[in-house]
């Protein structure tokens, strides 16, 4: 695991072999919500604590449709993910084993600080086979499977 910009203080995790399961097992019902045929790009596993926040962001090429899953969380209540569309803003909670699919590309994204102990996220990121973001497919890997080595800063 691993800390990274977009959300500081959160442990994270991209490519585990459980998530990139997840990524292929529910790739049929992303198909079947977007309408799209679509390539798996990657996963991203992150456990967010107490008073961490997701700055408000849009996503790269390879997230061309996401679809966040909540793994769990400790607190009162579920941490709503706010999206931007093009209706404006929505607040969307997600208990465990919900799950919201969105353009993560066009809209964006955020979550203000979480005041549980702890929420448990993974992202599971597609492109559409026939949209100009195919080249992502896989995140521009050979597979899966294969690995690009973590730069040590």
């Amino acid at each position: 695991m691993f800390l990274d910009d977009t959300s500081p203080g959160a442990l994270s995790s991209a490519g585990d072999v459980f998530m990139d399961g997840l990524l292929m097992d529910l790739l049929p019902r992303a198909e079947e919500l977007s309408g799209l045929k679509l390539f798996p790009t990657y996963s991203y596993f992150r456990v967010y604590h107490r008073g961490d926040v997701l700055g408000r962001h849009t996503d790269r090429q390879s997230c061309e449709i996401s679809l966040s899953l909540c793994l769990g969380y400790q607190g009162e209540e579920p941490w709503p993910l706010m999206v931007e569309g093009p209706g404006g803003s929505s607040a969307v909670a997600l208990a465990p084993g919900d799950a919201l699919l969105y353009r993560g590309i066009e809209c964006p994204h955020w979550r203000e600080p979480l005041e549980g102990e702890r929420n448990a996220q993974v992202f599971l990121h597609y492109v559409d086979q026939n949209g100009p973001y195919a080249e992502w497919k896989y995140d521009k890997r050979p597979s899966l499977s294969f690995k690009r080595p973590r730069l040590q800063t």
